[in-house]
Formats: C-alpha cells, sequence, structure tokens
C-alpha cells in the first residue's frame, strides 16, 4: 500500500518538475559605424547628423516558433513570420539597436524574418548571404507609424558558411570585397491633410556592419519560484522515502 502511495506521489513530483524542453534562441549581433544617418526628432539622442558614430543592433531568432513558415531549397533556408502573412503567423525575429547611446527595440509583429543562402561555389560565381528583417507596423485612420530594420551581409568573393541554418554558430568580419549594408527607420506618417502632426521620417540610420556573430542565447537561471518547487518536490520524496522505511522496520 506504502508502495503505490510512493510511485504516485513519484508521478506528482515529476509532473511539478518536469518542463517542456524549450525552443533554441540564438543571438545575432552586428557591429560597426553609422553611415549617412539623420535623427531629426532625437529618436537616438540627435537632432540631425549621426554619421560615423558606433552602433550595435541585435536580432533574437527562436527555433523552432511554432507557426511559422520555412522554406528550403537545399542552398537557401528562410524563417519567416509576422501580420504581413495571410493568415497571420507568430514571428520568429525580434530586433534591437543601439546607436548614440539609445537602445530602440522592433518586436517583428509586422515582420520577422531571417534567412542564410550557402551560393558561393567560386570567385564571382554565386554569393553567400546572410539577412534578418524585423518590422513594426501600427495604422489608425490617416496615422501610421513604422519601425523597421534590416542587416545583410553578402560575399561573391569569399566563402562565408558551410550550411544554411539561420542560427548555426558564426564569427563573420568584413573584408574587401564584401557587400554589407543595413538600416533603421522609425516613421511616423500622418496623411490627415487638416492636421500639423508628424508627416515624415523621425530618424533613419544607416549600418556599416564591420564584424557580426551568431550564437545560443546564454540560458536564464531560474526563478526562486522554480528553485522551491524543485525543493519542495525532493522533500516529499524523501519524506515518502523516511515513512516507507519506518514501515518496513516496524513490519520485522
Amino acid at each position: 500500500m506504502m508502495a503505490r502511495r510512493l510511485v504516485g506521489l513519484l508521478m506528482i513530483v515529476s509532473s511539478i518538475v518536469a518542463v517542456p524542453a524549450p525552443a533554441a534562441v540564438y543571438l545575432a549581433t552586428f557591429s560597426g559605424t553609422t553611415g549617412v544617418s539623420w535623427d531629426f526628432t532625437g529618436e537616438f539622442g540627435g537632432n540631425g547628423s549621426l554619421a560615423g558614430l558606433p552602433f550595435t543592433a541585435t536580432f533574437r531568432l527562436t527555433v523552432p516558433t511554432p507557426g511559422a513558415i520555412t522554406s528550403n531549397d537545399g542552398t537557401s533556408v528562410t524563417i519567416r513570420g509576422g501580420t504581413e502573412n495571410d493568415p497571420d503567423v507568430p514571428t520568429p525575429v525580434s530586433g534591437s539597436a543601439t546607436v548614440n547611446g539609445v537602445t530602440r527595440n522592433i518586436a517583428g509583429l509586422y515582420r520577422g524574418l531571417a534567412t542564410r543562402t550557402n551560393g558561393f561555389t567560386g570567385p564571382g560565381t554565386g554569393s553567400d548571404v546572410l539577412e534578418f528583417q524585423v518590422s513594426d507596423d501600427h495604422e489608425q485612420g490617416y496615422f501610421s507609424a513604422t519601425r523597421y530594420m534590416l542587416i545583410r551581409l553578402e560575399s561573391s568573393s569569399r566563402n562565408l558558411f558551410d550550411d544554411v541554418d539561420p542560427g548555426s554558430p558564426l564569427f563573420y568580419e568584413r573584408q574587401p570585397g564584401d557587400l554589407t549594408y543595413g538600416n533603421i527607420a522609425l516613421e511616423d506618417m500622418n496623411y490627415d491633410p487638416n492636421s500639423s502632426g508628424p508627416t515624415d521620417v523621425n530618424a533613419s540610420i544607416g549600418f556599416l556592419v564591420d564584424r557580426m556573430t551568431i550564437a545560443v542565447e546564454p540560458e536564464a537561471v531560474p526563478e526562486p519560484a522554480t528553485w522551491a518547487t524543485f525543493i519542495a518536490g525532493f522533500g516529499l520524496i524523501g519524506a515518502g522515502m523516511r515513512r516507507q522505511r519506518r514501515t518496513d522496520d516496524l513490519s520485522i
């Protein structure tokens, strides 16, 4: 009887402690200097040109993202999602950029895309391409707000990678012959002819990429409540085992 209770207790505790295997999360981090860049409304703490400043841009890719669309033709893999699709699908990519000490986040709710193409077969023959995109679009009446970021690396003069997994670990440094470009744009548009509200681009920052890495995001430390659950579960198991031992001793 006690053995059956102990087995039942173990099953309950295991159901509390067990958690599903999480999806893999990859961080693609780009750094370099800003190219042609303008901040008209202080989005990045400036009021005019922001060219020549250091920048960091990070894209967060979650694989798998249930419902996201994946295409694979053997030499190129693209993972995408967002409300631009019909029907809407969850986005696998979000992003952020830091310029002039100011960070702006883009959730990728309208578009989140990651693609890697392993097409280089020799100098001048085919290209290796890595690209990330995120976009948030909001429209209400005459008002439209867009937050958009794209970074693309491309080379037809050398091999950048040997696989097509967008989340595969990678370290990149720009070399002569590589084509790298990117941009983050923040736009607030008001199409009401009777309004004097925002009608133009708030900020547009060009990126000149010097280096980038793709790595697995470090796992988060369990929350105190999770540790408490673990400890309570182990305590219940120990109590059950001690009770079973005392019952066995008395039966002897």
